[in-house]
This record gives C-alpha cells, sequence and structure tokens, in this order.
C-alpha cells in the first residue's frame, strides 16, 4: 500500500512570533501536513515554482523582497521594500499558474493594515468570480478559525470540530 504525500503549506512570514503561532497551531496536523516557512519573496518564488509546488500559501503583505525577487517584483525600482511585495509575489505567480496551465492554489493573505487600499487587488488574486480561491486574515487574527479553513482547503479533518471548541 502505498502512503499518501502530506499535503503541504507554504507559509511566506517574515515576522519569527508569528510564524512561531501558526506553527504551533499546525502541529497536530504534523503526519499529514508538511509546512514550508520562507521570510522573503526570493526564496518563496523559489519554492512556488518547484515542481512540487504547495497545496496551499499564506502568504503575509508586508515583507522583504530578498536578492533575485526584487527586479522581477519591482522593476521600477520603487523605494518600497516592505510594501505589498506579498501581492506582487502572489501576483507574478498568478501569471506564472495562468502561463503554464497550473491550477489556481488557496491563498491566504496575512495583514495588520485594516484600511488597505489594495482591496481590489486582492479580490483579484484570490475570488472565485476570478477563478482563484482565498481569504484575508487581519493581524490580530482568530487562529481557530485559520486553522478551520486551512484544513477544510487542504482536505484534512479539523482536529477540534468534534469536540465543539
Amino acid at each position: 500500500m502505498t502512503e499518501k504525500r502530506p499535503k503541504t503549506l507554504l507559509l511566506i512570514e517574515d515576522d519569527p512570533e508569528i510564524e512561531r503561532l501558526i506553527k504551533e497551531m499546525l502541529f497536530p496536523y504534523e503526519k499529514h501536513l508538511k509546512v514550508i516557512s520562507k521570510d522573503n519573496a526570493s526564496e518563496a518564488l523559489s519554492e512556488l515554482k518547484a515542481v512540487d509546488h504547495p497545496d496551499a500559501v499564506l502568504c503575509d503583505i508586508m515583507m522583504l523582497y530578498g536578492k533575485e525577487a526584487g527586479d522581477l517584483l519591482n522593476p521600477r525600482g520603487d523605494d518600497d521594500r516592505y510594501m505589498e511585495t506579498g501581492l506582487r509575489l502572489i501576483r507574478h505567480y498568478r501569471d506564472y499558474e495562468k502561463a503554464n496551465n497550473l491550477p489556481s492554489i488557496w491563498i491566504g493573505f496575512i495583514t495588520a493594515r485594516s484600511g488597505l487600499g489594495v482591496g481590489k487587488e486582492i479580490d483579484q488574486l484570490i475570488s472565485v468570480k476570478h477563478g482563484h480561491q482565498g481569504k484575508v486574515y487581519f493581524k490580530p487574527f482568530d487562529s481557530f478559525q485559520l486553522e478551520e479553513d486551512l484544513m477544510a482547503v487542504l482536505g484534512l479533518e479539523y482536529k477540534y470540530a468534534e469536540k465543539g471548541v
């Protein structure tokens, strides 16, 4: 009998505390879920374009570009080393999916900015009407809701559903 490949989540987060909290939240699923962590857009882009691309992505909106991604994601050289890097990364990846006829993967965005002036762009990157799936989580986010959403997207059993927690 062949053992099923674990689902993979690409976690793109440059805040070590948020990364730690998300990994702790997902620890009960470690037999069925592999979490790959990257803290900048360059490393994340390499992982997204790997042969075994992830099943889902959880991406911070504000992060560093990294060495290689700066020219690709910020060709004008804007002085915005953090602003909307996650959006630019995912926009680039959505174009890559389309160009390579890949299925659209679920994207969750993490942000602390509730007054985000990029709502229309986020909608284009994660909405069903544009052929995508995803959700935005505002910090501080409800970790139970995030966990439940990820398990549903990845087809894994939500550990707390039957307990009513």
